[in-house]
Formats: C-alpha cells, structure tokens, sequence
C-alpha cells in the first residue's frame, strides 16, 4: 500500500512539474510571438515597458506566470492600456541607475552615491533633486551654478550648466558612466620567459 501511495504521489507531481512546463511553454511562446511582432511594426517602447513590468517586483510565484504572460501580451499587442500606477507602469530608470562614477569628455567628473542621493565631484554638491521619473537630476555647486543631468540611456546623460546670476545656460555636454572592468575583462600580462624556464 505505501509503495502504490509513493508511486501515485510521484505521478502527480510529475504531470503537475509537466503542466506548469506547458503553461510556461503556452505563455512565453505568446510573449516571444506578440514581441517580435510589434517590434516590426515599429511598437519598441511598448514591448519594452511590458517586458519591464513583468519582470518587476514583486516577484511571482510559478502559479502567477501564465496570468502575468498572458497580461503582458495584451499590453504588447495594444489589446489594453498601460494602467498608471501599476507594475506595468515601470520606467527605464531608477535611483541605481545613477549611482557611479560619471565622467565628461572634458575631465569633468562627478560621482552619484548608490546609498543615499548624494553627488560628489571636487566637493560635495547641494541641493540634490531627483525627477519622479528618474531621468533628470539636478543640484546646485555654491551660490551660481545649477546643473541639469538628463539620462539618455543607462550609461549616458546630458549635462547642462546654468548661470543662476546670467540666468542663461552656460555650457552643455554629455557625460558617461564609467564601468568597472570584470575580472575575465582584465588583461593579464604575459609572464616573463625567463621565469619560465626551468633552472640548470
């Protein structure tokens, strides 16, 4: 008796391991169709913002995927709005899309605090204000200046100047994050030939 009842509980948990695998299969296969798709007929942004609220907090469990899927191919297509307020409302940007080391073609540097809204460049600036859609920062250096940066991508962002006694833009240019190379990425110099060959 207890071997039949271990044989019939595997059973289930095998044809519900392969049913979650083909509503999986059912619900990814619409995703990757509907994205191709729109993505042809020119509809980037959208794709893109429903691929980000599915991939938003909080994170599902296995049982709530299909449903998800299912809600981010109607968004994909057009078939329902994007809901303001909503996991599909998700931005490209965050607050950890600033934080680093971001540096101008000039020498110019500043550097965004990951754990608080801080910006440092040869001293610490004030006045930091963020946007609620992340993509603009600004904050003040002394009593003239207010500068302007505005995310073009995650690695890229345009930064203006602002005469406050003027009251006219200064100078504006674009600035980059600097990336910290992963150690696969780090070039290994070759050892020295005489350190490798054996002794006499």
């Amino acid at each position: 008796m207890a071997v039949v009842t271990v044989a019939a509980s595997t059973l289930w948990a095998t044809l519900l391991y392969l049913q979650y695998n083909a509503d999986f299969g059912f619900a990814t296969q619409g995703l990757i169709d509907a994205s191709i798709e729109q993505i042809e007929d020119g509809h980037l942004d959208r794709v893109l913002k429903a691929w980000r609220g599915l991939n938003a907090p909080p994170y599902e469990n296995r049982a709530r995927y299909p449903e998800l899927a299912a809600e981010a191919t109607a968004l994909i297509r057009g078939e329902k709005p994007f809901t303001p307020g909503t996991r599909w409302d998700a931005g490209p940007f965050d607050r950890e899309t600033w934080a680093g080391h971001w540096e101008s073609d000039t020498g110019h540097w500043i550097v965004v605090d990951r754990s608080v809204l801080s910006v440092y460049g040869p001293e610490r600036m004030q006045a930091v204000t963020l946007s609620d859609d992340f993509k603009t920062l600004t904050f003040h250096k002394g009593g003239q200046w207010r500068h302007t940066l505005t995310l073009i991508g995650k690695s890229e962002l345009t930064h203006e100047w602002f005469d406050l006694t003027r009251q006219q833009v200064w100078r504006t240019e674009p600035m980059h994050k600097l990336v910290r190379a992963i150690e696969e990425q780090v070039p290994v110099a070759p050892q020295d030939a005489r350190e490798s060959k054996p002794g006499p």
